[in-house]
């Protein structure tokens, strides 16, 4: 697997080594938008959220995106430390702006790391 900075690295973790495996998303016509994505640099620039949830990757809005505004992704911080990445300080706007949190968004790191105890059964968040 290339190193290719413009491209967010995504591994799908299995329930052992041997069965976790790189998505390869270096050829847009084999791929869906989510390879289009930039990684973010930095927490301010992020807008987006990586996480693993069973086999599947999803991304998650995680503020308002203003028309015309470069969609930048990271990873979720349980996601970056098994990817081996730096979590960045993630903060949550759009949803908790207007109440509308979900499952797995969270206002506080205390109270994402209760839960991914607790319930979080195949998610790496």
């Amino acid at each position: 697997m290339s190193k290719n900075k413009s491209t967010l690295h995504i591994e799908i973790f299995g329930k052992t080594e041997e069965s976790s495996y790189f998505l390869d998303t270096s050829d847009e016509e084999a791929c869906n938008w989510m390879c289009l994505i930039a990684p973010a640099t930095n927490c301010k620039e992020q807008n987006l959220i990586c996480y693993q949830m069973g086999q599947d990757i999803y991304y998650t809005v995680m503020k308002d995106i203003l028309p015309g505004e470069q969609l930048r992704v990271w990873y979720a911080p349980y996601y970056a430390v098994k990817m081996g990445a730096v979590p960045f300080n993630v903060e949550f706007t759009a949803a908790t702006n207007r109440g509308k949190v979900t499952d797995h968004v969270y206002e506080s790191k205390q109270k994402l790391k209760e839960k991914e105890r607790k319930k979080f059964h195949g998610m790496l968040l």
